[in-house]
């Protein structure tokens, strides 16, 4: 009977499980895990795309905010590193761009009329440009300290062919020029057994002076003797070259007027050597300008221009009667007015 009543039991409670299930089942049973993801999807209903295996390993980035810091120091520091000039380069004199050239020196040559228009070529740089530079050059033991114009250079540059490479500094070429005349002076002087008594930039000027007066390319030993026999006893050179150098001119007979001058090159009113030299001289002229005088009797010269030598006297009136005579020669062999300014050299045919 007891088992019969436990069997009912169960029954009953069976079928009123079944009846609720009934009134409730038309929406399936959800999950936690379910309903979890159903809020995410209304909340993002586009997916986020996934990442792959190396992005989600790779490092984090730096935050962009410090990004444009990196990049804008690139680009900043390329334009700079093209376009502006080293410290060292913005320091140098300013110099025209220019092609390779040439620069002749010939003994006898002068700044003025010779040299710089050829430095002006080589370099394309205007005669104001030249003279600046050459105005600035460094000081030296063969250059007057109270020269303080393009002149310091006169006579400074050694007699050659000077090869200017592509935009080379003339400024660079001025102050080689002067340690070459330094080395020349020294080497001619060292090897000279008994030297005058004239500093080097005045037996510079000397030397200048003789190769000028020598147009013969010659004598340079009588002509040296006769201007330090003139310096001992304390009177004027009386150089018609410095007087020409002065002028600016040169004529086969200087005026009385031309020798009246005013210039310190003019040893016609100064005394001593010119203040500077007057032209570029060959070594020969500046062994003789700084050794001891070989004549101490030699006082007066001139230059034949019919017999193309230099005569020598130590006897004013000597002097006197054969200047007449070599006024008369020259009369007779040239068609050529004494007093005209012309190229001595060129007219009469010396070796240049």
């Amino acid at each position: 009977m007891m088992k019969r009543k436990k069997a009912l039991f169960l029954i009953l409670i069976i079928t009123f499980i079944f009846a609720v299930c009934g009134c409730e089942g038309k929406e399936p049973a959800v999950s936690p895990t379910q309903t979890l993801t159903a809020v995410q999807t209304a909340i993002s209903p586009t997916p986020s795309p996934r990442l792959s295996a190396a992005q989600t390993s790779a490092p984090k980035l730096p935050l962009k905010t410090t990004q444009p810091d990196i990049v804008d120091s690139v680009q900043t520091a390329l334009p700079q590193e093209t376009s502006a000039p080293a410290p060292e380069q913005s320091q140098q004199p300013k110099t025209s761009s220019h092609d390779a050239g040439t620069v002749r020196v010939r003994p006898g040559d002068t700044l003025e009329k010779d040299i710089i228009p050829e430095i002006c070529e080589a370099f394309s740089l205007s005669e104001n440009e030249v003279k600046s530079i050459m105005e600035n050059c460094e000081d030296s033991k063969i250059i007057h300290d109270t020269l303080t114009d393009f002149r310091r250079m006169e006579g400074i540059i050694i007699p050659g062919k000077y090869e200017i490479a592509q935009d080379e500094s003339l400024a660079q070429h001025v102050n080689i020029w002067i340690q070459a005349a330094e080395k020349r002076y020294d080497t001619i002087a060292s090897a000279i057994r008994e030297t005058n008594n004239l500093k080097p930039h005045e037996q510079l000027c000397l030397a200048s002076v003789i190769e000028w007066e020598c147009l013969p390319n010659d004598y340079y030993d009588e002509v040296a003797s006769a201007f330090l026999n003139r310096l001992d006893d304390g009177a004027k050179l009386r150089s018609c070259a410095t007087t020409e150098y002065a002028l600016g001119y040169t004529r086969p007979y200087l005026t009385s007027e031309d020798i009246k001058i005013s210039s310190k090159y003019n040893t016609y009113s100064v005394k001593g050597v010119p203040i500077g030299p007057i032209c570029a001289m060959e070594d020969d002229c500046l062994r003789a300008a700084i050794a001891k005088k070989t004549d101490g009797s030699i006082y007066y010269f001139f230059n034949d221009y019919a017999l193309k030598e230099i005569l020598s006297f130590s006897n004013y009136e000597d002097f006197k009667q054969a200047a007449a005579v070599s006024r008369e020669l020259y009369d007779k062999t040239f068609d050529i007015d004494p007093f005209a300014k012309v190229n001595k050299k060129q007219v009469f045919k010396y070796d240049q």
